[in-house]
């Protein structure tokens, strides 16, 4: 019986993720509350109080979310900045210039990387659009 008592962090985990799951797949629980439910079954089955579970949740999404939220705010100014400036519509105009509708469909249809490589260079005319070939396919689409 040890080994339960042992394992029992695990089995609460294992617990914690089947109810993330259930309540995302099935019952369609947004995922932030799904993850807050399972977060407080797994804390109180571990045996801290409600209190403390509420305070360990409290901590790890002030943690997590203060680290991301700089990153986060930079990446809204950018972003703002890019389209204020036209720049964005620029890289877009120019993706879509490069990567063709049908290249995008191969992609998404699962060709392999050689296949987009061989259309992209034969596609690709030469000058500034030549030296992108190999740095876009390193690039997830999606």
């Amino acid at each position: 019986m040890d080994w339960i008592t042992d394992s029992l962090p695990i089995i609460s985990v294992i617990l914690g993720v089947a109810l993330l799951l259930f309540l995302n797949m099935k019952v369609k629980l947004n995922s932030v509350l799904a993850l807050l439910i399972s977060a407080i079954l797994v804390g109180i089955l571990n045996g801290l109080t409600l209190t403390d579970v509420v305070a360990s949740i409290k901590g790890g999404l002030g943690s997590t979310l203060g680290s991301l939220a700089l990153i986060i705010g930079l990446g809204a100014v950018l972003g703002k900045l890019m389209v204020n400036s036209g720049a964005a519509q620029r890289v877009a105009t120019t993706l879509l210039k490069v990567i063709r509708l049908h290249m995008l469909m191969m992609h998404l249809s699962g060709y392999s990387k050689n296949t987009l490589t061989y259309l992209l260079k034969k596609h690709l005319k030469h000058g500034a659009f030549s030296c992108l070939s190999t740095r876009l396919l390193d690039l997830p689409l999606f």
